[in-house]
Order: C-alpha cells, then sequence, then structure tokens
C-alpha cells in the first residue's frame, strides 16, 4: 500500500513594510473599521446621556413637569414607561374648606388609578371629568398624591384643574 503524504500548501511571506514590520494587512478597511467603530461609541454615549437626562422615563431632571393651575400646582411625570407606576403629586396652596381636583376622561384612557392618598370625601363624575374632592382641616398647603400605572403607550394629553379653571398636561407614553 502506497500511502502518499499530503503537502501542506506554500505561505506566502508578506512583504516588509517600511516601518520593519513585516505584516499582511488592508491598512484601508482598518482605518474605515475604526471609523465605524469611533461612531458606534459616539452613539452610545448619546444613548447614555439621553437615559441619564430622563428621557426614557423613571427619573432624572428631564422626566419630570411642574405645573401651576387654578389655586396650586401639580409635578406630573413628562415621560412614562408603559405598565411602570407613576406619581402624580398635587399641592393646593391657596386656605379652603374643601379643595377640588378636576381630571379629564381623558387621563383614564392612558392611566389607571391605583392608589390616592389621602383618599377623597366625595368622587363625582362630569360629563369629560372626575371631580374629586379633599376636605381641608390643617393650614395650607394641602398635599394629595395619585399613584397611576399607564395602560397604553403614546402622547396622552389630559386636563387637570386644581380648585379652578384646568391646564392641558402632556406625558409621552414608551413602551
Amino acid at each position: 500500500m502506497n500511502a502518499r503524504k499530503r503537502q501542506p500548501p506554500e505561505l506566502e511571506v508578506p512583504p516588509l513594510r517600511p516601518d520593519g514590520l513585516q505584516l499582511d494587512e488592508e491598512r484601508a478597511f482598518q482605518r474605515r473599521f475604526w471609523t465605524a467603530e469611533r461612531w458606534a461609541w459616539i452613539v452610545f454615549a448619546a444613548i447614555i446621556a439621553v437615559a441619564l437626562a430622563g428621557l426614557t422615563g423613571a427619573s432624572g431632571p428631564l422626566a419630570r413637569t411642574s405645573l401651576a393651575a387654578g389655586g396650586g400646582q401639580t409635578d406630573l411625570p413628562r415621560i412614562a414607561r408603559l405598565d411602570a407606576p407613576e406619581t402624580f403629586e398635587i399641592v393646593f396652596n391657596e386656605e379652603q374648606p374643601m379643595h377640588r381636583l378636576v381630571i379629564s376622561k381623558s387621563f383614564a384612557d392612558y392611566f389607571q388609578i391605583e392608589d390616592i392618598q389621602p383618599q377623597p370625601q366625595r368622587s363625582l363624575l362630569l360629563p369629560d371629568a372626575r371631580a374629586l374632592e379633599f376636605p381641608a382641616e390643617a393650614a395650607p398647603p394641602h398635599r394629595v398624591t395619585i399613584h397611576a400605572r399607564a395602560r397604553r403607550a403614546g402622547l396622552a394629553r389630559y386636563a387637570i384643574g386644581l380648585d379652578g379653571p384646568a391646564i392641558t398636561a402632556t406625558t409621552l407614553i414608551l413602551p
């Protein structure tokens, strides 16, 4: 039996570069790769900066906004996440025996109220809104906290009235 040994293929020796190294490389490809890598790092840094600023919801200086309405002020999420708990802080600044918080029907289209602290003494259903009445026993400011959960993604536009005319608020709900 004649067994013939296989010979390995002949390797080509790369040319000697001007810097003394004997390497075979495509310098143009390497430069394009480095450029793409730098752009990827810039994109990643931008994503991190956007998240730290609060533009992805949850926390950060741009995640929440404060609006003055009627006899008080409300602190609400500017950007929320779908199915994530959110807090709406309402502060009544005027001294009255009873405060009325009016929330438009469109709020219920996007948010599900899970809890209200303190509990309203009375809840009224208006044609296109819901009114919540809270007794005020001490000196102002009086605080109400609404814990809600976003039910669907989109741009939620709703009206909030604090002892007077309502103002329009907007929250972007991200998936």
